[in-house]
């Protein structure tokens, strides 16, 4: 899977139910992490209900703080090259109220696969399934 490199941080592309969107490779969040404002984006392209909110979690955050974040059910969520694709199914995704958190590709999903290597000349993650 390809990935840009900004100031030091690695974003991969990645769908999330069919919606596009550039997530920070982050092997330090338990989790897969999304603000409140691609929340929005997906419930207004009809991509999330209500039904797939599961509650809210406490979660310390980078500074140490704790704050509340509500918890949804991701169906979808793909990692694509363009010719193959990984497609991980019911993630467990925080939202964060904060509309400029950002949004992290976690421990949720990396741990579905069996490991990954880390190409930076080449500038790809290569992902081995289970």
């Amino acid at each position: 899977i390809p990935y840009k490199l900004e100031s030091g941080v690695k974003y991969v592309q990645v769908k999330i139910n069919g919606l596009s969107t550039d997530m920070i490779f982050d092997t330090g969040c338990s989790m897969t992490l999304i603000s409140v404002l691609e929340a929005q984006q997906l419930v207004k392209r009809g991509l999330l209900k209500n039904e797939d909110f599961l509650g809210t979690t406490e979660a310390i955050i980078a500074d140490g703080s704790i704050v509340e974040d509500a918890i949804f059910n991701i169906k979808t969520l793909e990692l694509s090259d363009g010719n193959s694709s990984i497609i991980c199914r019911n993630v467990l995704t925080q939202v964060s109220s904060n509309a400029a958190a950002p949004v992290l590709l976690g421990n949720g999903v990396l741990d579905r696969v069996a490991s990954y290597t880390i190409d930076n000349d080449a500038q790809v993650i290569r992902f081995k399934l289970k």
